[in-house]
């Protein structure tokens, strides 16, 4: 996992990311964008929703594990992760989009 990723502000005008918000709820669109910093190098993370809930919004202990895995659905269905065996793959042209001093 990279130590810091700096992610534009261009992606609060994404409109995938805003239909997900108005489909499932801010919560959903607040992981999306909070899992970016939280993947690995390979644009992968984990698509188990506790380690999901440990290692991405530790401090939200207002949304369980089956809030996690409703809003991974979700953007699973709006295509902005796809799955692969138990990781989560967002595609690179997403996954690199917000991350602008990347070449």
């Amino acid at each position: 996992m990279s130590r810091r990723r700096y992610l534009s502000t261009e992606v609060s005008l994404d409109a995938r990311i805003n239909r997900l918000a108005m489909d499932a709820g801010d919560f959903a669109a607040l992981l999306y964008t909070w899992m970016i910093p939280n993947a690995e190098d390979d644009a992968s993370i984990t698509a188990d929703p506790e380690e999901l809930s440990f290692r991405v919004v530790p401090g939200r202990r207002d949304k369980s594990s089956d809030d996690i895995a409703a809003a991974v659905d979700r953007m699973l269905e709006l295509e902005l992760l796809s799955r692969e065996d138990r990781r989560l793959i967002f595609p690179p042209e997403a996954f690199y989009r917000y991350q602008s001093y990347i070449r």
